[in-house]
């Protein structure tokens, strides 16, 4: 159906009697249903749901299990697994321990570059 064949339609379709008071009451009406449909929904989904904190309680306790679990699966099966991570761990510490020194020296290599770039006509 095309916009002009609905307009149409629209257009020659009339309006349904009413009492005289129905328009004038109706975004009252309409209002209060909403209202009261609100109030008993909010009612009922809260008895429905229970508790507000019992969800994320139980969703930490079941991720913290189970980082637990992955934990001691990977411990008991591979020891040397752990030795390494803890080997790359240490190298990595490492080098950001040295890191703001690195930086500093690039900074001064750095402006010492540019100083020597703005001299040079």
């Amino acid at each position: 159906m095309k916009d002009s064949e609905l307009e149409s339609l629209l257009r020659s379709s009339r309006v349904p009697k009413r009492p005289d008071g129905y328009w004038a009451d109706f975004p009252g009406r309409i209002t209060q249903s909403a209202a009261a449909a609100g109030r008993g929904a909010t009612r009922q989904s809260m008895h429905e749901s229970g508790p507000g904190w019992l969800a994320p309680v139980a969703w930490g306790t079941a991720l913290a299990m189970a980082c637990v679990m992955i934990g001691f699966g990977i411990g008991a099966s591979n020891r040397s697994a752990i030795a390494s991570l803890l080997k790359h761990s240490q190298a990595l510490q490492c080098q950001w321990t040295s890191a703001p020194t690195q930086f500093a020296i690039l900074a001064r290599s750095d402006q010492a570059l540019r100083r020597t770039l703005s001299e040079t006509p």
